[in-house]
């Protein structure tokens, strides 16, 4: 991409969280799936992203997001997940299903 090309952003929200007993939403996963299958069609010069709030449970040691990626990274290559904070602002960003540190996943 040349330098004064912006990249396009192509992206899914998904207002989704663990079970109120902590269980994982498993329908709700199949159609995160899904929005991933859509996403891995567009172009590859895209910034592709699915956004999720951050979602944690009192009987889990990982977010939704965490255990998303964990679960599903063979189907996230060049697709970004990132996880909203909305009650702390704090986002964090899951590259190739992997935690990235910095303000954004994508590689340059």
């Amino acid at each position: 991409m040349a330098a004064d090309e912006s990249p396009l952003y192509v992206g899914e929200c998904k207002n989704y969280t663990w079970t109120e007993t902590g269980n994982v939403p498993s329908a709700k996963m199949a159609f995160m799936n899904e929005a991933v299958l859509y996403l891995s069609h567009a172009p590859t010069k895209s910034r592709r992203f699915v956004a999720t709030p951050g979602s944690v449970h009192a009987r889990r040691s990982e977010s939704l997001a965490e255990y998303y990626c964990r679960t599903y990274s063979h189907l996230l290559r060049g697709i970004a997940i990132l996880e909203i904070f909305v009650e702390t602002g704090e986002l964090k960003s899951y590259w190739h299903g992997k935690r990235v540190e910095g303000n954004t996943p994508w590689p340059e």
